[in-house]
């Protein structure tokens, strides 16, 4: 084998080695496959996640029934979400998205795998990266999470990259 053929070899190889952590990511099955297969440490925009016609993405802690910021469309979500009733508990956080002006609620399931950090200051030593700001609601093309490791735990920060 001639020697720029080896190399044309080893560039695909390499390729495809460096894709397929991306391509696993990418075949998630839903919000919270893709949400354990985050990377740490780096934001990952979430919309296009969710598909197509997103408006907005707003995350509920454990046991919150109504999100707490005060802006337009934290008011409409807090009036679909009284209307529906909605129950909330220690064992789920919800990510509630707004698709064509109806709200979609995605309830995951807590673990030391998976567990949703609110908008608070982080532990000491851990940092988020330039540009995410922590957020309770964000437009869906803003919208990102950044995931660490805390205690022997996983957690999600939600919030927003500019665009």
């Amino acid at each position: 084998m001639s020697a720029l053929r080896k190399m044309s070899v080893r560039r695909i190889l390499l390729a495809v080695l460096c894709a397929m952590p991306y391509a696993e990511y990418a075949s998630a099955s839903s919000l919270e496959d893709a949400l354990r297969e985050a990377p740490m440490g780096e934001p990952v925009m979430i919309g296009p996640l969710l598909g197509p016609d997103v408006e907005a993405v707003c995350v509920l802690q454990p046991y919150q029934d109504q999100l707490s910021t005060r802006d337009d469309v934290a008011e409409r979500l807090n009036a679909q979400l009284r209307a529906q009733a909605l129950a909330v508990d220690e064992g789920h956080f919800i990510f509630a998205i707004v698709r064509n002006h109806t709200l979609q609620l995605d309830r995951i399931k807590r673990s030391s795998r998976l567990d949703v950090f609110g908008v608070r200051p982080l532990p000491t030593g851990t940092s988020l990266p330039d540009k995410f700001a922590q957020a309770e609601c964000s437009p869906a093309h803003t919208a990102a999470i950044v995931k660490f490791i805390y205690r022997e735990r996983a957690y999600v920060v939600f919030g927003a990259v500019p665009r």
